[in-house]
């Protein structure tokens, strides 16, 4: 009995000198893996900058990160937008302010005064910090309705900063390319017609009904824009065609811009 006791207590031993090793491996492994993420972490080289949209941590798994963005005042009911972009640098941070050069494309069909301005006048880095955000005021105007006007940005080198960041192939197949020192906004108040739409509800679509739509009914154009629910266009397309016949019999026959009356399908008018 005695023997199988020590046997017992002489494994045990060997057991926890094993544990014992295991951690001080763990331990061992652990205090590596911190001195080498914290070297990854640790910036040596030439200042860059780039912009922070085109190489940015992912929001969700499979995301694809684009070099543009896009506007759309159809999408809302606001008159202007405050867009803002963000200056990203692979550097330390400093104690100083450091400028960089942020620059218009003579090619932008939009205009600034007209369609866009500049919020943010001084493009700078400021000290300790290793970011920045430039604000652009972008306005809704009538020719918007038609057009969509671009804004091409782009990021020169100076003294503060190199651009050899400047950009990746995003895929293999094709050979396409992200930007990271050229970006463009997009602006526009056309209003696509929704995949939903349907004539049968309806009517032809026209962008004074889907409006007008959104108007009698209180509906952000978003909404509208992405509804499916059958039973909810019915009514919508029901309701709408109760309204337009109010207004003809108050002497307000509300017309198409092509001079037509303006009318619903037939699923709205039974």
């Amino acid at each position: 009995m005695s023997y199988h006791f020590r046997t017992r207590k002489h494994n045990q031993d060997n057991n926890m000198k094993r544990f014992a090793q295991t951690i001080c491996i763990l331990f061992a492994l652990m205090s590596t893996f911190s001195c080498e993420k914290d070297k990854l972490i640790d910036y040596s080289g030439e200042p860059s900058i780039y912009f922070f949209e085109t190489n940015r941590p992912l929001k969700f798994q499979g995301e694809i990160l684009k070099d543009s963005t896009i506007i759309e005042f159809a999408a809302t009911n606001l008159t202007d937008s405050i867009q803002p972009i963000v200056i990203a640098t692979l550097s330390k941070p400093e104690n100083v302010d450091r400028s960089y050069i942020l620059k218009v494309d003579p090619k932008s069909t939009a205009i600034e005064g007209t369609h866009y301005e500049f919020v943010t006048k001084d493009f700078v880095i400021s000290k300790n910090e290793i970011q920045d955000t430039v604000f652009i005021k972008w306005s809704k105007k009538p020719e918007m309705a038609n057009t969509e006007f671009k804004l091409y940005l782009y990021i020169e080198s100076n003294e503060n900063f190199n651009t050899d960041m400047k950009d990746r192939v995003i895929n293999p197949n094709t050979g396409e390319k992200i930007s990271h020192i050229k970006y463009q906004i997009i602006a526009h108040d056309m209003i696509p017609k929704p995949v939903y739409w349907l004539d049968s509800f309806y009517g032809p679509f026209t962008r004074k009904k889907f409006l007008l739509m959104c108007e009698v009914f209180d509906m952000e154009p978003l909404y509208f824009i992405n509804l499916m629910d059958i039973s909810e266009m019915t009514a919508l397309a029901k309701m709408m065609h109760r309204y337009l016949n109010e207004q003809k019999a108050a002497g307000n026959i509300i017309y198409e811009d092509n001079g037509t009356p303006m009318t619903m399908g037939s699923v709205g008018q039974q």
